[in-house]
């Protein structure tokens, strides 16, 4: 933000034009029922259910979000004007009143910059309510989505009506594969896998795709790994901040191993504490399928000098405390990893997050910092009795406060 109002900087277009209208502050306990027609929208995150309301409002900027995201991809349908990742400096728009936005041109200023533009917003906005749901039968077979809700009986392949259905079904049936792979191979690489060396309370055995490990012994080190991903994940987990807290230790100290498990959880899910944990290495990829604690965790990444391939996606279910604990614990990852530019699908203690196609060094940046994330949430979800919890804990870990954590 410079002396004369605009906004500028290392944000992104997600689509192109210009608009004006009243600026809402769209925060997150706030409903986007509440938005009223015309208005420039700013947004923390790319919350999904700005969806609802896109053909109705002027322009979008968001401070975080990921340029190759649902919410991106249907602006760009929309032909909104859209900025992402404005930073968290575009807060103080909201006090502002009256919003011109140059998309193209990665500007945002403050009161009414060109005349006439808010009659024309105005008038995209009644053309498209009077155009309503785009439809016909060319629509309906390449953009229809009717696969809404992975956990109904419906979502099954032969349900599929529409190409975007088959690439619904398609994203959710590779990430389901995904988690469970290292479970699958368990087998098959039980006398190939090798101990990973590790002072850290955790167990893998590691499996080498391409032989990016050096041969001939049964053990081998995090730092003779010749895997880009798995050494970005690994300095995030392995970073001397942070604190491996045994919570749950404490509180059951001197109780058999076979109660605990009863007991936290340990039956329910992928795996129990007695399984093998497994991580997968190549040269541009790693999978990490393990039990952590009393939770269950996958990393799927690969990452290289082409963006067009790099991927990060990660899943996490479960804990030893309650229902209402285990959820406070998600909502925490997935406000954490909103506003560090993941995509996050979150169910009650079921989180599923994903980065697609940036940079190598961003897709770095970003396994190192799950790292971090996964050492931190290891069994937060004893401490995380009230709602604000996850505000508080949000903020002291996106301030680096990892100490709070031990």
């Amino acid at each position: 933000m410079d002396p004369s109002g605009a906004a500028a900087g290392n944000c992104l277009t997600i689509f192109p034009g210009r608009a004006e209208g009243p600026v809402y502050f769209l925060e997150k306990d706030k409903s986007v029922l509440d938005v009223p027609e015309g208005a420039v929208v700013l947004s923390e995150a790319p919350r999904l259910d700005i969806a609802l309301i896109l053909p109705r409002i002027a322009a979008l900027l968001v401070m975080e979000g990921n340029p190759v995201g649902h919410l991106a991809a249907l602006a760009r349908e929309f032909a909104i004007p859209s900025l992402f990742r404005l930073g968290d400096r575009a807060r103080m728009l909201a006090g502002k009143n009256i919003l011109s936005v140059n998309a193209t041109k990665r500007a945002v200023y403050s009161g009414v910059r060109w005349p006439g533009m808010r009659e024309r917003v105005l008038a995209r906005i009644a053309a498209a309510r009077d155009r309503g749901r785009p439809s016909g039968p060319l629509y309906d077979l390449v953009f229809g989505l009717n696969l809404v809700d992975p956990d109904a009986p419906s979502f099954k392949a032969r349900y599929c009506r529409s190409v975007h259905d088959t690439i619904r079904f398609i994203h959710e049936m590779a990430v389901r594969s995904m988690f469970g792979f290292g479970d699958r191979q368990r087998r098959r690489h039980r006398e190939t896998g090798r101990e990973l060396l590790t002072g850290l309370p955790i167990k893998f055995y590691l499996i080498d795709l391409d032989r990016c490990t050096p041969a001939g012994s049964k053990k081998v080190a995090p730092e003779d790994i010749g895997s880009v991903p798995f050494q970005a994940l690994w300095r995030g987990l392995s970073d001397e901040r942070l604190p491996w807290a045994e919570r749950w230790e404490r509180e059951m100290r001197g109780m058999p191993g076979d109660f605990k498990e009863a007991v936290l959880g340990g039956d329910i899910g992928p795996r129990r504490a007695s399984d093998a944990n497994y991580v997968m290495v190549a040269r541009d990829y790693t999978n990490i399928n393990a039990r952590v604690a009393y939770h269950y965790v996958m990393v799927d990444a690969m990452v290289g000098p082409g963006a067009e391939n790099n991927h990060i996606h990660f899943r996490f279910r479960g804990g030893g405390a309650s229902d209402e604990n285990r959820a406070r614990r998600a909502r925490f990852l997935e406000s954490v990893l909103r506003q560090s530019g993941f995509g996050v699908d979150r169910r009650g203690d079921l989180l599923a997050a994903w980065l697609r196609r940036y940079p190598e060094d961003d897709s770095k940046k970003a396994l190192e910092l799950l790292g971090r994330l996964m050492v931190c949430a290891r069994q937060l979800d004893v401490v995380m009795s009230r709602d604000i919890d996850v505000d508080l804990y949000t903020a002291y870990f996106l301030s680096g406060r990892y100490d709070i954590f031990s």
